[in-house]
């Protein structure tokens, strides 16, 4: 399994969030006014302080502004999770939701790689079955991998997919789906074989939820340039 960045091969590789910065001037607000204005940003009275029919712009835009400098993430955090997730459910940073089946439960793990340490291009999170890995054999199931969009082409292999692409602070990202170009199992070993194929035959099962992830648009590889499929 590999990715192709500037047509150079990395192996065993695998995209939002829009800082909002309007500023609005607000009219000489009075501590009392400034309290509650930071109380609704940050709490869950901001949505009823928006959600009504008399709607205050000021305490809309700056909701909106806390929560996207809250939310403000370094790249090679990226798959950083966040909260307590379910075994089966991996809820990431960005807010990127990975479901797997249950019956995965036990039987995977998560490995990173943020690219070349002195010019970080890519960031990847490989899901890996268990014993396989555990042996010093990949194991490696599928990737998801979050590409940095460099003054360069990057060349993707054609069973790889691009789910879309996350913009923060003005910084483009897109999030590509690598699937293994071969079986990542310790060969002549039937048990660790028969547990790889297991899950591998469930990967179409798995869930990857962009819903709760602002920033984040879902597009073709045809909608950018900065990325193309091998020819």
């Amino acid at each position: 399994m590999r990715r192709i960045v500037s047509c150079v091969a990395i192996i065993v590789a695998i995209a939002s969030l829009t800082a909002c910065n309007n500023a609005i001037a607000e009219p000489k607000p009075t501590p009392e006014t400034v309290r509650q204005t930071m109380k609704d940003a940050v709490g869950e009275t901001a949505k009823e302080a928006v959600g009504g029919t008399n709607k205050d712009p000021i305490k809309e835009t700056t909701a909106e502004s806390v929560s996207a400098m809250e939310k403000t993430i370094l790249f090679e955090d990226f798959w950083k999770t966040e909260g307590d997730s379910e075994d089966s459910t991996l809820t990431f940073v960005t807010g990127l939701k990975l479901i797997l089946p249950d019956s995965w439960i036990g039987k995977f793990v998560t490995t990173t790689d943020i690219g070349p340490v002195n010019a970080p291009t890519s960031n990847t999170i490989i899901i890996c079955e268990k014993s396989n890995a555990e042996a010093n054999v990949s194991g490696g199931l599928f990737n998801l991998c979050f590409l940095s969009h460099q003054d360069t082409t990057y060349e993707i292999f054609p069973m790889y997919s691009l789910l879309g692409v996350y913009l923060q602070d003005g910084k483009e990202y897109a999030l590509i789906l690598e699937r293994p170009r071969e079986m990542n199992y310790v060969e002549g070993d039937q048990e660790k074989q028969k547990a790889y194929e297991a899950l591998s035959a469930m990967v179409d099962e798995v869930q990857i939820n962009t819903e709760a992830m602002p920033g984040f648009t879902k597009r073709e590889i045809e909608d950018i340039d900065w990325i193309k499929y091998m020819e």
